[in-house]
């Protein structure tokens, strides 16, 4: 039985952070090299970013990448896109338009979390609380040890 001391839970009620999904569809063999070999540093340029709460990056096809950052408010994301990494690859999708299919989504509140053994993403941006199951199956009506 897991430790129920490590089921965590936020306050949704007032935007503490952003979320930022963005991705690429690869449609060269060239863009595939860039994003291979520029990957890890544009994941460690968000890493290292003031205002960033995390950022995770991974291969989700075989020619797709997607990487998904927590930031403090919209002027710790806007560091980011100013980086200089950044900065040239955008000019590098401009000036090869048929390489990439890009897109980016930012959102403020998520609609529910929970968090198991550790914090993560959006929950990083406030204190979070401990829930018990009781509390997780009067919220969202779940109960994950049905009887």
């Amino acid at each position: 039985m897991r430790d129920r001391d490590r089921s965590y839970v936020i306050d949704l009620s007032t935007p503490t952070a952003l979320a930022y999904v963005n991705g690429a569809i690869v449609r060269d063999p060239r863009a595939f090299a860039v994003f291979v070999a520029r990957g890890p540093k544009m994941l460690s340029t968000a890493r290292a970013t003031e205002g960033c709460l995390q950022a995770k990056a991974g291969m989700t096809g075989p020619r797709e990448f997607v990487m998904i950052s927590y930031w403090r408010d919209h002027e710790a994301l806007r560091r980011f896109y100013t980086t200089p990494l950044h900065v040239r690859l955008m000019r590098l999708v401009f000036d090869h338009p048929g390489w990439f299919t890009l897109w980016n989504e930012t959102y403020r509140i998520p609609e529910s979390v929970r968090y198991f053994n550790a914090v993560n993403g959006y929950g990083l941006s406030q204190a979070p609380r401990t829930e018990s199951d009781a509390e997780f199956v009067q919220r969202t009506g779940v109960d994950p040890y049905p009887r």
